[in-house]
């Protein structure tokens, strides 16, 4: 009888554990770098770790950046202070 309780009793804590890792190892999901649609000026900077080279009023965040060695302008725009669009410019000449 106790040798089925520790079995049960095992499988059980199996259960628990397995059910916590997957809720733990949910992976979050974005729509742009590290923002969703939706999110007002402010949440938008706090994912940035530097303030925005420049601040088009309420309506827009401009943040210069590298990537890949090249020279690219992040802009995220926002209406009545929900981010709607958000993309890069390439800032280098190119061909």
């Amino acid at each position: 009888m106790k040798r089925k309780n520790i079995i049960f009793l095992g499988l059980t804590l199996l259960v628990i554990f397995s059910f916590s890792l997957t809720i733990l190892a949910k992976e979050q999901v974005f729509d742009f770098r590290k923002t969703n649609w939706g999110m007002n000026m402010k949440e938008v900077k706090a994912t940035e770790d530097r303030e925005p080279d420049l601040e088009v009023g309420n309506s827009a965040l401009v943040y210069k950046m590298k990537i890949n060695t090249k020279d690219f302008t992040c802009i995220y725009r926002f209406s009545e202070d929900k981010l709607y669009n958000g993309g890069y410019v390439l800032s280098e000449e190119h061909i």
